[in-house]
């Protein structure tokens, strides 16, 4: 065998080599490039389900229905009072009989221009489902809680005419939708407004009542995902 026969069989086997080799880069690139489209595409499909989801299921509604002021000592620096607070909440959409809430560690207190004026209350957990109305019936209270000049300036002020007080309730509502069930934290603000005097020759300072035209809106009800579950929910129990 001659040196140009030797030479042309190695270069031909060379030249084949680098085709496997090229052919074989070319695959692992197209893998590569598959397998990163793919789970592009699986991670979009999970967001837009979580999204999807997440808008789909309705939350409860609040509505406040009576707020009494049974103590309010005001002084320049602090504030001490005691009142109760009527607050319902009910199935959004009472035609949804897939939806079921549940709520707990529920705490209630009012608030004074951005500030809290008593200590939360605790409310007991309930459940609710599909036509199903709660109410609760609170006394919040407050001792010597401190005021900055301006707040007890604005709240003497207030005081002699109508003073507009929030009644915010946080806590955590689980939520089950066919066999997917969620937990959301739950933030209620509802906006009440107190008149002060005697309140139908009674002992009570004062006393609010919303619209009852308007009790749909009374109350600002947001909630946000913590985490959800599938195939764990067994009725309207939810597995922790």
């Amino acid at each position: 065998m001659s040196a140009f026969e030797l030479e042309d069989g190695w270069g031909h086997k060379k030249r084949m080599n680098l085709k496997r080799a090229w052919r074989g880069s070319l695959c692992l690139h197209l893998i590569k490039f598959i397998a990163a489209l793919l789970i592009f595409l699986a991670c979009v499909t999970f967001i837009v389900f979580l999204c999807m989801f997440y808008e789909s299921v309705p939350s409860p509604s609040f509505a406040v229905l009576d707020v009494k002021f049974y103590a309010f000592n005001l002084s320049s620096t602090s504030l001490t009072s005691n009142l109760q607070i009527t607050i319902s909440s009910r199935h959004q959409y009472i035609e949804s009989t897939d939806n079921n809430f549940h709520l707990d560690q529920l705490h209630i207190y009012a608030s004074y221009r951005n500030q809290q004026i008593t200590l939360p209350t605790m409310i007991p957990p309930t459940n609710l489902g599909s036509y199903d109305v709660n109410v609760w019936s609170p006394f919040v209270n407050g001792t010597e809680v401190p005021l900055t000049p301006d707040l007890a300036a604005s709240l003497a002020q207030d005081k002699t005419a109508t003073m507009p007080i929030n009644v915010e309730v946080t806590g955590r509502v689980r939520m089950k939708s066919g066999y997917v069930a969620s937990r959301h934290w739950l933030k209620v603000n509802c906006r009440a407004y107190i008149m002060f005097g005697n309140y139908n020759g009674s002992n009570v300072i004062g006393s609010a009542v919303k619209n009852p035209f308007d009790l749909e809106k009374a109350c600002r009800t947001d909630v946000g995902l913590l985490e959800w579950k599938i195939f764990e929910c067994v009725g309207t129990e939810f597995v922790n």
